[in-house]
């Protein structure tokens, strides 16, 4: 070894004689010339073995990179004195891999080797490579693979590699049941998967398709058949295809766990009216991102007038957007709305210009719901009385609340209870004193509004609860504020009061700047940071934890807001959000889970 020595370093010498050439960064040089000498075996003090494959290398290059042979070269560990160490738990590929990593900081990561590149990085502690298999990984991932990569980065311990993996096989889940890969999952892996809300590219009907051609790839996993059933979502299918695909189907004729899952989707198909209150974990819409939806309201137009919409927008998180869903059978303004069981409710209001603010106000009883899965409106029974400017809240017990508000005649004082099993709304006990313009929310099965106009105070900052169950309004500490035209919701275990309008000492109307938390426990109201262009007559809705408040009026400018202004409790503050397309007051805001597969009708 020392003539090649010689040779080497005379060669090297040799060249310094030479006209100067660059030749990269100094640690660069370092490495090449380090590897250079271990191609030609040269200096090199100890030999790798692996599945009986030798590799000379230098002690002092692999104690550098590798912690592993840190430990074993410069403790008193017994191969620290050895010629050769026979390495276990490692492959000859893998091995020749990691040495030409160490040597050269480079290494040929494929699909079919990136396993014993792990393997050994892992167990040789190369911790520099373990990061660029783990990024190889993550950047290889696609369809055909992604199922093989979870199942790699499970063996290998990568948790954030594996949860990468499966979320990825999620949302490519209309390609990936098409691969031998997913035929060969086992069935505590493919559960998880078909009973996830975050599935994407694939309708129930495949994923019912699917499964059954799960379980048609072995005959011996028939005895998984009930338990891999009960994950597919039947009452979300189209009947016609429960008909086409399922009740057609040998197992669904024979099995009587398969049979009763058949039986619960036709009873929800049947029951059209009742849906709502027939929610369970297989009606759930497959998705986890609610969505903030728009209902109707007052608009201006170009040449400066108003009109009532019957649009319905919906806010993309993605595109930071607002797109059209779909649209109401009429135009509504001030009318009022309620999300039961996934099902929008859109209740009274009024359907066309003179407003609430010029001319007679001519509200209306009709009562609307919309069935997000099947994009598909049905006309249920009207409210005995016309309302508008009113409060409709779902209550936990299963029933809708319509509270208050303006009828042909003056404001309100009745409320009525709308019943889904006989499709009835019933007058119960009514809130005392005619109010229109408040606001309501539900807090732990409880009805609450707030403050509105009443003939007696004017603008109101009392408010008012009631427990369905007994059917009894009772009175809570009032608003610091009163207002009229305001909006509340419960988030957090509270509730939120915002916007608004009140007179002043000189009987002007004039906006409310402050917002106001409540407390149940102490019956308390609090401040909180003051909404920084406070509106009335707009919408609000929560969305995953976040206050959204969209559209309003503005009594200092007499003109709509195209404004959204978004809360967040935990913080503290408020955030502007992308405008409405349109200026736009007398709006009601819902939450709905919406499938992915639904595409917006028309964009801004």
């Amino acid at each position: 070894m020392s003539s090649d020595a010689d040779r080497i370093l005379g060669s090297s010498l040799s060249h310094h004689h030479q006209p100067f050439k660059p030749i990269g960064t100094h640690s660069a040089s370092l490495l090449r010339t380090l590897n250079e000498l271990r191609e030609s075996d040269v200096l090199t003090d100890v030999s790798l073995v692996a599945e009986s494959q030798t590799f000379h290398v230098h002690k002092v290059v692999m104690a550098s990179a590798s912690d592993y042979f840190r430990a074993m070269f410069t403790t008193d560990m017994r191969e620290k004195e050895q010629q050769v160490i026979e390495l276990h738990g490692v492959t000859a590929k893998g091995l020749r891999l990691v040495i030409e990593y160490v040597y050269t900081s480079e290494v040929p990561l494929e699909e079919d080797n990136v396993r014993d590149v792990l393997d050994a990085a892992s167990h040789l502690q190369v911790l520099s490579l373990l990061e660029k298999c783990k990024n190889f990984m993550l950047a290889k991932l696609s369809s055909n693979n992604c199922l093989a990569m979870a199942r790699l980065a499970e063996a290998m311990n990568l948790d954030k590699i594996e949860a990468a993996a499966r979320r990825y096989c999620l949302r490519t889940f209309g390609l990936v049941i098409k691969t031998r890969d997913f035929l060969e999952l086992p069935i505590d892996k493919l559960l998880p998967l078909l009973e996830s809300d975050d599935v994407l590219g694939c309708t129930e009907t495949g994923l019912f398709q699917a499964a059954l051609k799960w379980l048609e790839h072995d005959p011996s996993r028939q005895e998984y058949a009930s338990q891999l059933m009960s994950r597919v979502r039947f009452p979300l299918m189209p009947p016609g295809d429960l008909v086409r695909y399922v009740q057609s189907h040998a197992l669904f004729q024979t099995d009587g766990d398969c049979q009763a899952l058949l039986l619960e989707a036709s009873r929800y198909h049947n029951s059209v009216l009742m849906q709502p209150v027939l929610q369970s974990t297989r009606t759930q819409v497959r998705t986890s991102q609610p969505t903030l939806l728009v209902v109707g309201g007052t608009r201006m137009l170009s040449n400066g007038g108003v009109d009532a919409s019957k649009d319905i927008l919906c806010h993309d998180p993605k595109t930071n957007k607002w797109n059209k869903l779909t649209e109401l059978s009429g135009k509504r303004s001030h009318h009022s709305a309620a999300v039961l069981g996934n099902f929008l409710y859109v209740a009274g209001g009024q359907d066309r210009w003179p407003g609430p603010r010029n001319g007679k106000k001519k509200p209306q009883s009709s009562v609307l719901r919309y069935d997000p899965v099947h994009d598909k409106w049905f006309k249920i029974a009207s409210m005995n009385q016309s309302r508008m400017s009113f409060f409709l809240g779902a209550s936990v017990c299963g029933r809708l609340f319509a509270v208050g508000g303006i009828g042909p005649e003056g404001r309100l004082a009745s409320v009525e209870s709308y019943d889904p099993e006989t499709n009835e709304w019933s007058f119960v006990t009514s809130i005392g004193e005619p109010r229109s313009g408040h606001a309501g929310a539900e807090l732990r099965g409880k009805l609450y509004i707030s403050g509105g106009g009443t003939e007696s105070m004017g603008v109101e900052n009392t408010v008012l609860v009631c427990d369905p169950s007994e059917d009894q309004w009772t009175g809570k500490a009032s608003m610091y504020a009163p207002r009229d035209g305001h909006q509340m919701v419960s988030l957090r275990d509270r509730l939120f009061v915002f916007g608004g309008v009140h007179y002043n000492g000189h009987g002007q109307l004039i906006h409310v700047h402050r917002t106001e938390c409540y407390d149940p426990d102490s019956d308390q109201w609090t401040n909180v940071k003051m909404m920084p262009f406070p509106q009335c007559y707009a919408g609000a809705a929560v969305v995953k934890h976040h206050i959204f408040v969209v559209g309003g009026f503005s009594w200092l400018k007499r003109k709509c807001s195209k404004s959204v202004q978004q809360y967040h409790a935990l913080h503290d503050n408020w955030v502007k959000c992308p405008d409405l397309p349109e200026f736009m007051d007398g709006v009601a805001c819902a939450t709905l889970f919406i499938p992915p597969t639904r595409k917006p009708s028309s964009t801004w």
